[in-house]
């Protein structure tokens, strides 16, 4: 019958001693890079840290800082509570441990603190959605770029037919704007909209010939703005309703 081989308790308490010190400061480093990280890249990195490694409240630095001593704080709970936070999930929570020390203040990271983060995370969420809601209703009808006809005058110069179509009725800006070489601003006119109409501007050769030699092509757009009142707080600064684009042919 052979022998069993089993590993030293001492062998085993050796490398143990050996390999702590190192798995800690790869799991410092990761701690402290956490934003390196995806949500998925970031759920796998908590959980190859070990359980034990931490920051220490006398050896962070900060310390002396604070009534009680510094920060200290289990790496990987740090982790999931960055997690938790990113999330929006609180069942992330339940994997932060917090580290008590007589000289180290762990209140930081701690599955309160994990709830609080993650409480203010899906308030700002929500808010944010219901602030997205009042805009898209406050906006909803906002006239539109229906289409653009551009005709060629006997001088050379464009004449720019724009129909705009849309239920809600207020002050718009009309921008026309030649986009190379560079953008530039041909026509920028702020109009009151009431019903679906068809508006005119002439556009002079040399603006939208530029410093391009004939024969050239060039790209313009058509942008509508739609210009809130002042006293509507849903939808702060004007609000890009469309953008037509059209290439005119300058022989």
């Amino acid at each position: 019958m052979s022998p069993r081989h089993t590993a030293s308790p001492v062998w085993c308490l050796l490398y143990a001693l050996w390999a702590a010190p190192a798995l800690a400061a790869s799991d410092a480093e990761a701690a402290q890079n956490l934003d390196r990280y995806s949500p998925s890249e970031l759920e796998a990195a908590c959980a190859r840290m070990s359980s034990h490694s931490h920051a220490s409240g006398l050896t962070d630095g900060a310390w002396m800082a604070l009534p009680g001593g510094g920060r200290t704080y289990y790496y990987r709970s740090a982790c999931y509570q960055e997690l938790a936070r990113r999330t929006g999930k609180s069942s992330w929570c339940a994997q932060v441990k917090e580290r008590k020390t007589l000289f180290g203040d762990g209140s930081g990271v701690s599955p309160a603190q994990c709830e609080r983060q993650v409480a203010q995370v899906q308030s700002n969420r929500a808010e944010q959605q219901a602030s997205a809601a009042r805009h898209a209703a406050a906006v909803q009808g906002s006239f539109t770029v229906r289409s653009v006809k551009a005709t060629e005058q006997p001088q050379g110069d464009w004449q720019l037919a724009v129909t705009l179509e849309g239920r809600l009725p207020g002050r718009y800006r009309l921008e026309v704007a030649r986009l190379n070489p560079q953008r530039t601003i041909l026509v920028n006119e702020e109009i009151t909209l009431e019903r679906n109409t068809q508006q005119q501007w002439v556009l002079a050769r040399h603006a939208v010939l530029g410093p391009a030699i004939p024969p050239a092509i060039a790209p313009l757009s058509v942008s509508l703005f739609y210009l809130p009142s002042a006293d509507n707080h849903a939808v702060m600064g004007p609000h890009l309703s469309s953008i037509y684009n059209l290439t005119l042919s300058l022989p």
